[in-house]
């Protein structure tokens, strides 16, 4: 769906999802993730689960 989004629209996208105790560790662990997306220039370098 990103990949299609992306193509449509001639734009790189950065999707992050963060889990926290707190909104705010939710917050900082989505920003870390949209940094983490944002730095890979391969989609099949992706380290985390399922990806």
């Amino acid at each position: 769906m990103v990949d299609q989004l992306s193509l449509e629209s001639e734009s790189t996208i950065a999707v992050g999802i963060g889990f926290g105790e707190t909104v705010f560790a939710a917050e900082v662990n989505a920003l870390s993730a949209i940094q983490h997306s944002k730095e890979r220039t391969d989609p099949r370098d992706c380290d985390c689960p399922g990806g």
